[in-house]
């Protein structure tokens, strides 16, 4: 029993020493990171919260991946991460990122916020074209966090349009959406004020839309009513 102990005890020595020798050794310090999946996070971003770089003698079986998910989640738009090890010196870093999908006016600000309803950033202008979402009554946000408003319902169809719109691409045609009354929705395209109704056969109303969208003129100024998929959608100019 004692030799079996004696080999037992050298056994998990000899792991211990070669373990330690590799997390010492410098031909496995991290020469190489790829990172990938990321546009709205720079990679200097990336590296900076990971306090990484490629000659910071950092060694790749050394490092934490679990502590370096941990950092990257606290940025709103970083969704998932994987790391892996490339044999001996390369790190690969895959990040899938949450896009926002609009804006929502908070005081002189913008809110951006994300298909699930995430609020990612708070500024005072945006420049990719996305719909400025109105009739949401809320106090107060958190970055990261899905936003509480005072009726979940308004949120839930701002989230579910948001989609369609993305599935349609049409997205970045529509400017404006007003949940203020849910039995009554608004979209706006351009100067064209686009009447939904209420919040029913929703994937039909938005796949119409996003035909009706190819035959429309920016200069085009009028009511698009759409509300059910009962009836022909009509179009009535204003001069």
């Amino acid at each position: 029993m004692k030799k079996v102990s004696i080999k037992i005890f050298l056994g998990i020595c000899a792991a211990a020493l070669i373990i330690m020798g590799i997390m010492l050794c410098p031909y496995f310090y991290i020469k190489t990171i790829n990172i990938t999946g990321n546009g709205i996070v720079s990679r200097d971003e990336i590296l900076k919260i990971l306090e990484l770089s490629e000659s910071n003698k950092t060694n790749l079986y050394a490092f934490n991946s679990y502590a370096g998910k941990e950092k990257l989640f606290k940025n709103p738009y970083i969704k998932s991460v994987e790391f892996t090890r490339t044999f001996p010196d390369t790190l690969e870093i895959s990040i899938i990122e949450r896009k926002p999908c609009g804006y929502i006016p908070y005081t002189n600000t913008f809110l951006f916020m994300d298909d699930e309803g995430r609020i990612l950033d708070s500024k005072s202008s945006y420049t990719t074209p996305l719909p400025v979402v109105y009739g949401l009554d809320f106090d107060t946000f958190t970055l990261g966090e899905k936003l509480n408003v005072e009726q979940p319902e308004k949120l839930n169809i701002v989230v579910e349009l948001s989609k369609l719109m993305k599935t349609y691409k049409i997205i970045n045609d529509v400017v404006r959406v007003n949940v203020l009354n849910p039995d009554e929705i608004h979209l706006y395209v351009n100067k064209v004020d686009v009447v939904l109704g209420e919040f029913t056969d929703v994937n039909w109303k938005i796949g119409a839309l996003s035909e009706i969208i190819k035959k429309l003129s920016p200069d085009d100024k009028g009511t698009l009513d759409i509300t059910s998929p009962d009836k022909t959608p009509a179009f009535t100019y204003l001069t």
